[in-house]
């Protein structure tokens, strides 16, 4: 897994507007159907790990578990994050793409 391409990706997605933090909005686009990828902090709790596990295979959305809360929130500007969702479908697949 190349961690600091993935960091790109988020970044760019954050600049470019593909990118939903926060236990509310990522609910949300999940529901909405707007959520391509969800990407929960390895640091997460267990509870946030298993709810959104059940959610993504719910609504058939990909989900990725990497980096630590605080490396994710800095990777998108922001304070230590839990859970984001990319919404773009590209940068999800490059994303997919160094994962595997």
């Amino acid at each position: 897994m190349n961690s600091t391409k993935i960091f790109s990706y988020i970044s760019l997605a954050k600049k470019a507007g593909y990118v939903l933090s926060g236990d509310y909005k990522v609910e949300k686009s999940l529901r909405e159907g707007e959520a391509k990828l969800v990407i929960v902090a390895n640091d997460s709790g267990e509870n946030c790990k298993k709810k959104y596990s059940n959610k993504t295979y719910y609504y058939k959305v990909d989900i990725i578990s990497f980096a630590t809360k605080r490396e994710i929130g800095e990777s998108i500007g922001d304070k230590p994050k839990a859970v984001i969702a990319i919404t773009d479908e590209g940068i999800k697949n490059e994303i997919m793409k160094l994962v595997d």
